[in-house]
């Protein structure tokens, strides 16, 4: 029996004994989940698109991208966020500011692009367009197509 119990504490004291520095790879339980599969957008007007770029249980990276022909060179825009009433609609205003001075009166092709986080299951996206040329839509709307 003394033996039994040298030998069990021999096998204890191996298993507890430090290594040559090496350490086993802990898992890190903390780390956001990716999700298996994201959603696809369609854009109304069809020259915007809306993608997601990253997405994990915490929430999710998207972009929208587009153009929309100005009246002049040199116009520039900010996105506002507005006020939704759910976490899986989004609603910007996109602003767009004339050139200062004069400008050459020709159509300008200006690139949009926004980035923006928020929930992973999110369904659709309205911009309002203010200061624009009568002939562009009113709205962007980016809706997730049906599975």
């Amino acid at each position: 029996m003394k033996y039994l119990t040298l030998f069990g504490v021999l096998v204890l004291t191996a298993a507890c004994a430090p290594t040559n520095g090496e350490t086993a790879p802990q898992a890190d339980n903390d780390a956001p989940i990716p999700y298996v599969t994201g959603s696809t957008y369609t854009c109304d007007p069809a020259s915007f698109k809306l993608t997601q770029t990253s997405l994990l249980d915490t929430g999710a990276q998207y972009e929208l991208t587009g153009r929309l022909d100005m009246p002049t060179p040199g116009y520039s825009y900010s996105f506002t966020p507005q006020p939704s009433l759910t976490a899986d609609h989004h609603v910007y205003t996109l602003q767009f500011t004339k050139p200062d001075g004069m400008a050459v009166q020709m159509i300008d092709t200006l690139e949009i692009s926004h980035s923006f986080n928020a929930v992973p299951y999110l369904q659709d996206v309205q911009v309002m367009l203010k200061n624009l040329a009568n002939w562009h839509p009113e709205t962007i709307s980016c809706q997730v197509q049906d599975r």
